[in-house]
This record gives structure tokens, C-alpha cells and sequence, in this order.
């Protein structure tokens, strides 16, 4: 049914994919922002012209997860790894631990919020998933502001101990996120279509992370923090913890976002994605009648000729041992009550495998 339409989206995220990927390479990080935020909003589109309604608003929610997912990442290996003559107040991580030990664990946490979300959260509707997921980890973003302002030492909590309870708290509330993402993109796909539709999201999520990367260089650079790995840059890590608090503010328009757009279900409910009275386009209306005239979707009538058998030299339909029955038609079409005949011209019926044939029927 929407065979055309899907194909279409998938050509309009390739280019867009493409365009994003040139996006990457300029030097302007405001025009990156703008023109990656102008293709969110054309993918937005996208999908509410060429999917279920549905469909379209779980991708658009996944859109926005990822592009307020702002990402400081860039300025956090020289926060973390600068020695002591680039920013003597630093953690002085060595390679070695940024990279493997906390990866480690990370990676071991995983586990344990799988195991988290399995006990606790696996029958829980998805709106009470995601205000959990989504808010702990908000929390975690705002605790990274006392390492970012070395309010830590202060505190007297080590830099080392800091940092590893604040990656494993952060790996297994994103887990709480990921899992429900999955098993809802998963309740979403049509039968017939699953990696298509499966692509779809994760193409959003892809695309939604590039855009938030953008926008979290751009928030970097006009806030002043631009490390470079020279000596003595102290300085350019003084806004830091602005733009790490910044990060967690982002995270409540997913939060408000969700209230509309996420089925009211538990993951072990089906969802059907063409419960909606116009399940042609998320936007119904205008947005549908475009979609319907870039691509139409097949026909009823071509529909029954590829299924329909018609059998000629037939006078009627037999209601015997063929295993065909009439048509369910309302009282008045069958005549009077004395048996009278049908007083069609057709009438449909199934041959008891599945295929309709259409008879002709003689007035009488």
C-alpha cells in the first residue's frame, strides 16, 4: 500500500543524508546549525506527507531526542586528558583511562540497565519509560556541571571516582531510553516492511544526532571554548559547565514533546499504525492529498483485478459444496422473505481459500 510512497522518503533521507554530510564539512558553524536545522524540518515533512500518523510522530520524536542531545564532546577530551602544563587545574586523565576504563565501564553498566529495565520498567507505558529515562538523565547532565567547575574538589570527590560514577549512572539511565526505543520501533513496523520502516527510524536518529552535534559546536564556540591541546588554556574551559548545563535544559522538550506524540501503551501492547480515520499521512488534509498525488496508492479496483477470478458460463453462486457463501448485504438487497432471488447483477463470494470471485447472477 505504501510501496511508492516509502520509496520517495527513501530518496528524499538519501539526499538529505548527502546534504547533511556536506554540512559537515564547512568551516561556518551558524550556517551549519541553520541549514541542518532547515533539513530537520524537511525531513519532519517528510515523514508526515509519507507514513501513517503514527509512524511520522515517533520519528519526529526521535528526531528531537537526538538534536537536543547537544554533544560537547570535542571539548571534553581536552578537558579531560590535558596535562598539567595545558590546564593545570584539570583532571589529567591519562589515555589509557579515558579511553579504556571508562569505556569498560560503561559497557558494564549496560547490563545493568538492562536488567533494570526488565525488572522494573518492562510493563510500564511508554510515556512513564521515557519521563525515567529521560529525566535521570537530565540529572546526570547537571551533575557533570560540579567536575566541569571543579566544584568536585572542592567537595573533596576525586576526579577519577567522579567521572566513573557519573558514566556508569549515564549508561544505564540511557539504557532505559534505548530499550523501549527499540522495541518500539520494532511494534511499528508493518508486516512486509520491517527493515524499511526499521531504517526510517534509525535514519532519523542518525540524522537528529549529526544536527545536535552541529549545534552543540556552535554553542561551544560562541560560549569560548575552543581547546586546542596548547599550553596553558585554562580559560577556554571556564564556560564549559554553561554549555554542559545547557545540555540538560535541552533535554525537557522531549519531555513536553512526548505527552502528544507517544502511544499510551505498554511495550507488550500491538500498535497499529493505521488505527487513525486517515492513516495515508500524519498531517491529514492538505499534506495527504499531496502525498496521494506524488504517490498514489494502488487502486481498489486494480487491487481485485490482480485477485479476482472471473468465472463465465456461470447463472449463479452456489452456496454447496464449492464452500462459497454470499455476500453479507443489508436485508433489503435479498428480495422478500418467500426466497425470492437476489436482484443483482453481481454479487461477490469466496471460493473458501482466501480469493474473491465475482459471478453473475440472472434477475429474475
Amino acid at each position: 500500500k505504501y510501496g511508492k510512497k516509502y520509496l520517495t522518503l527513501c530518496i528524499f533521507m538519501g539526499f538529505n543524508a548527502v546534504f547533511l554530510m556536506c554540512l559537515g564539512m564547512m568551516e561556518n558553524s551558524f550556517t551549519r546549525c541553520v541549514l541542518g536545522l532547515v533539513a530537520s524540518v524537511f525531513l519532519a515533512v517528510g515523514f508526515i506527507i509519507f507514513t501513517p500518523r503514527m509512524i511520522a510522530k515517533v520519528a519526529i520524536f526521535f528526531l528531537l531526542i537526538c538534536i537536543c542531545s547537544l554533544s560537547n564532546s570535542g571539548a571534553e577530551y581536552y578537558f579531560y586528558t590535558d596535562t598539567a602544563e595545558q590546564y593545570p587545574e584539570g583532571p589529567h586523565f591519562s589515555a589509557m583511562f579515558y579511553l579504556t576504563v571508562r569505556s569498560f565501564v560503561r559497557s558494564s553498566c549496560l547490563f545493568i540497565g538492562m536488567y533494570a529495565y526488565n525488572r522494573w520498567l518492562r510493563d510500564c507505558k511508554y510515556k512513564i519509560g521515557y519521563l525515567i529515562g529521560i529525566g535521570t538523565t537530565m540529572c546526570v547532565r547537571f551533575a557533570r556541571l560540579l567536575i566541569f567547575s571543579r566544584w568536585n574538589i572542592r567537595l573533596g570527590i576525586p576526579d577519577t571516582v567522579f567521572t566513573l560514577t557519573l558514566d556508569a549512572l549515564s549508561a544505564m539511565f540511557g539504557e532505559l531510553i534505548s530499550l523501549p526505543n527499540q522495541i518500539l520501533m520494532s511494534h511499528l513496523c508493518p508486516k512486509g516492511l520491517e527493515s524499511t520502516v526499521f531504517a526510517f527510524m534509525a535514519g532519523a536518529f542518525m540524522m537528529g544526532g549529526q544536527v545536535g552535534t552541529f549545534l552543540g559546536a556552535y554553542l561551544l564556540k560562541q560560549l569560548g571554548v575552543e581547546p586546542q591541546g596548547g599550553s596553558m588554556e585554562s580559560r577556554q574551559f571556564d564556560n564549559l559547565w554553561i554549555a554542559e548545563m545547557l545540555s540538560a535544559v535541552a533535554c525537557i522538550p522531549p519531555l513536553i514533546m512526548m505527552l502528544n506524540i507517544l502511544p499510551d501503551k505498554t511495550p507488550s501492547e500491538r500498535i497499529d499504525v493505521e488505527d487513525d480515520d486517515d492513516a495515508n499521512g500524519a498531517g491529514g488534509g492538505f499534506l495527504s492529498r499531496i502525498a496521494s498525488r506524488l504517490c498514489p496508492n494502488d487502486s481498489e479496483d486494480d487491487i481485485k483485478q490482480h485477485n479476482v477470478a472471473n468465472v463465465e458460463g456461470s447463472d449463479g453462486v452456489e452456496n454447496g459444496d464449492g464452500g462459497g457463501y454470499y455476500q453479507q448485504l443489508p436485508e433489503s438487497y435479498h428480495g422478500a422473505n418467500d426466497g425470492s432471488s437476489v436482484p443483482l447483477s453481481e454479487v461477490e463470494a469466496s471460493d473458501g481459500n482466501g480469493v474473491v470471485r465475482k459471478r453473475r447472477q440472472q434477475r429474475h
